[in-house]
């Protein structure tokens, strides 16, 4: 279910997909200021993939500290999203043989 959230030009939108929730609380924060321009760029990226804006940047953040592209994160997800689906349809098929 989606809320709204208004922004400080007062558009009320509905708001992304939130990061999983972690076992473990995460209780540090992390903030950075960003111009008009660069703000635009994320909230379109957030927009594209999903996701809120505040956990498109903490994804991307935490995505680089890894070491890895957020390219390569989708793609690494796609991939386990087919395999999963695969094996449930294999599963189903020799079930329907037996």
């Amino acid at each position: 279910m989606a809320s709204m959230i208004d922004d400080k030009a007062g558009r009320g939108e509905p708001q992304g997909s939130r990061r999983p929730r972690q076992q473990a609380k995460r209780s540090r924060r992390v903030g950075f200021s960003l111009t008009g321009e660069e703000y635009a760029l994320l909230e379109a990226a957030a927009g594209r993939a999903g996701r809120a804006t505040a956990a498109h940047a903490a994804e991307a953040a935490l995505t680089a500290a890894r070491g890895r592209s957020m390219e390569q994160d989708t793609l690494r997800i796609i991939e386990n999203s087919i395999r999963r689906n695969i094996g449930r349809w294999l599963r189903g098929r020799i079930q329907e043989t037996c």
